[in-house]
Order: C-alpha cells, then structure tokens, then sequence
C-alpha cells in the first residue's frame, strides 16, 4: 500500500492504493482513506501491545517525524541558499 493524497473542491483527500494498482493497474483491491486505514491499523496494535507500549511506539514515530520535517527544512533551506547563488550568478552575466 501506499499513501496519496489529492485535491478537489476545496477538499484534500489521502487514501491508500494497493501498489501494485499504483504501477501497473494489476489490483483490483480498492483504496482505503487513510483514516479508515490507520484506525484499522492502531486497533490491531492495541490488541497486541498493552498502552505503555503503544504511548512508547508513538513517542518514536513522533520523534521520527519531527526529524524527517527538521531534515526537510533544513534540506529546503539548503537549497534555497542554491537558488539565491545560482540567481545571483546568472544576475551577473
């Protein structure tokens, strides 16, 4: 599966599409939105791991969010220092 996201009317929607479908249109399986997809998915964990377990995996997957945003914007003001260089060369020919 993998996410997507798309939007229309004023609405942004994010599902879930099997990738096989994705690539090469051989899934019937339909998309799942996301937030039927993750419910499904967080109540599986709860029947398996107890809350101090859960409140544990969510601690990591918030702090492993926060580090890939961090490396985003570090990565988009890396490149926007890029941009402003290179403008600044081609302003000069």
């Amino acid at each position: 599966m993998t996410g997507n996201t798309y939007a229309a009317k004023g609405h942004t929607y994010s599902y879930y599409r099997c990738a096989r479908k994705k690539r090469n249109k051989q899934c019937d399986m339909p998309d799942i939105p996301r937030d039927q997809a993750e419910k499904m998915v967080l109540d599986a964990l709860s029947r398996i791991l107890d809350g101090a377990e859960l409140d544990r995996l969510a601690g990591l997957i918030a702090d492993y969010a926060a580090k890939q945003d961090a490396d985003r914007k570090a990565e988009a003001e890396y490149l926007r220092e890029e941009l402003a260089e290179a403008e600044r060369r081609i302003s000069k020919w």
